[in-house]
């Protein structure tokens, strides 16, 4: 599913208006949330893992000013806990930020006689991390594209799922 972020987010998610605290923010508001906070490939900007960057790129090609971040970040549990509501998508979510604490942590380290064998631990680790997050997120993808499967593994035909 392809997401146009320049559409109304009210519009593209209609059914996110039930959650109160939510449903009073702007489609601006909802769409930085969506940018920061949503890992699939639904998010043009979910393969970028530093989130300065991300903050940058939203500022500097989607609203095209200065954002109150701090206003956002009172909104990240919410919408994380209201629209994020798979288990999938909420261990996405995790894992996705346990990779980029683990980037900035690694960063800091030098590379010096009594930190290298620390930093070399760390990164042979990271790969299992980013092994488990592929797997989510292919999870999550299946979610996405809403293929359902039946008994044998195959993939229902289009009007077994009812898109026709």
């Amino acid at each position: 599913m392809e997401i146009n972020v320049f559409e109304d987010y009210w519009k593209v998610f209609p059914n996110h208006k039930i959650y109160k605290e939510l449903a009073k923010q702007s489609s601006i508001t909802m769409w930085i949330l969506f940018l920061l906070y949503n890992y699939s490939k639904m998010n043009p900007l979910a393969s970028m893992l530093n989130t300065d960057l991300k903050k940058m790129e939203i500022e500097n090609s989607f609203v095209k000013k200065k954002v109150n971040w701090i206003d956002i970040e009172n909104l990240k549990e919410v919408y994380k806990e209201k629209v994020l509501t798979t288990r999938a998508r909420k261990e996405l979510g995790f894992y996705y930020e346990q990779l980029e604490l683990r980037r900035l942590f690694i960063e800091s380290l030098t590379y010096d006689a009594s930190t290298y064998e620390i930093k070399e631990k760390l990164l042979k680790g990271t790969k299992s991390l980013w092994d488990e997050f592929a797997k989510i997120e292919e999870m999550v993808n299946k979610e996405d594209s809403m293929q359902s499967q039946v008994q044998g593994g195959r993939v229902e035909s289009i009007s077994e799922q009812k898109l026709i």
